[in-house]
């Protein structure tokens, strides 16, 4: 922004010689003395004395100097509020995350593809209250991660997927199948399953149907669809294994996941309110718009 012969002019001044400012500027004493002799034919007035003992400013070089510094100052903030003015517009959203509902693998993704005229910035909402997780949205946070598979909520929350999660079993570290790298339903002989009961999860379900075709007399106990730490303690206490998305095998520190082989997996997104307006409207259309420049509905088997 501002004339290059500036800068130079006040090096030299502040070191009162040609050679000691070329060789602060990383230029040829040549240099230096051609572009201030061009700068004072412009301006029309001598700015430096020059002596055989180096050089110092004339009264109009001092008054120069004094204006070029005020000069570089209004440059530099002009160009703070340009960039300023260039950049995306900021909002600031609230993300609720717990144990159940972790939305590190969601911010990795938006990270990943951040842009647009709006950057949104997230704060973290930590909660604890996870069978009422939905109840504190648009209240203690705008929306929340998680897996989502209840179609008995879809009419009152807006879900938008972004990615999979495959499943896992969950037993205690101490049990015999705890070692193993990976099960199929038929290592499950004699086991007591845990699985979200009917009719509330299309892909529990599923695998419910899969396992009992496998085992016909495996013992499955049904736990309630909304999950919170007293599944997971049960779990630990019980001797039982727990079908679970692979997002949830550090939940609890007494629990070994074995990686489920079976091809079942759960979608998980941002949930929020059905018409939540305003910076969230936005934020979900933009993230609607990346996923669609995905070509796909998001990353495949995060890692969480």
């Amino acid at each position: 922004m501002v004339d290059k012969a500036l800068e130079i002019f006040r090096v030299t001044a502040d070191c009162g010689s040609f050679s000691k400012a070329a060789v602060k500027l990383y230029i040829t004493h040549t240099a230096v003395i051609k572009q201030l002799n061009n700068l004072e034919e412009r301006i029309g007035v001598r700015l430096f004395e020059r002596s055989t003992h180096g050089v110092r400013l004339t009264p109009a070089g001092e008054v120069f100097y004094r204006e070029s510094v005020e000069l570089t100052r209004l440059s530099q903030e002009a160009v703070k509020r340009v960039r300023a003015a260039g950049q995306p517009e900021q909002a600031v959203l609230r993300v609720g995350t717990s144990a159940l509902s972790p939305c590190r693998d969601f911010l990795e993704f938006w990270q990943g593809h951040e842009g647009g005229t709006v950057r949104f910035h997230f704060q973290i909402i930590p909660f604890s209250d996870d069978r009422r997780r939905y109840e504190h949205l648009g209240r203690d946070f705008d929306f929340l991660v998680g897996p989502h598979d209840y179609p008995a909520i879809d009419g009152r929350y807006r879900f938008t997927p972004v990615g999979h999660y495959r499943f896992s079993l969950l037993m205690d570290r101490g049990h015999p199948l705890a070692k193993r790298r990976s099960l199929k339903f038929r290592d499950l002989a004699g086991e007591t399953v845990m699985i979200m009961k009917p009719g509330t999860s299309p892909v529990n379900d599923s695998m419910r149907a899969a396992l009992t075709a496998e085992l016909p007399q495996a013992a499955i106990e049904d736990i309630q669809p909304i999950y919170n730490m007293d599944t997971f303690n049960l779990c630990a206490e019980s001797g039982a294994l727990l079908l679970a998305p692979e997002c949830w095998r550090h939940t609890h520190p007494a629990l070994a996941a074995v990686p489920l082989e079976e091809d079942f997996s759960i979608e998980y997104g941002v949930i929020a309110c059905r018409a939540p307006g305003g910076d969230m409207e936005r934020f979900l259309e933009d993230l609607e718009d990346k996923l669609l420049s995905c070509n796909s509905p998001g990353p495949q088997n995060p890692t969480p």
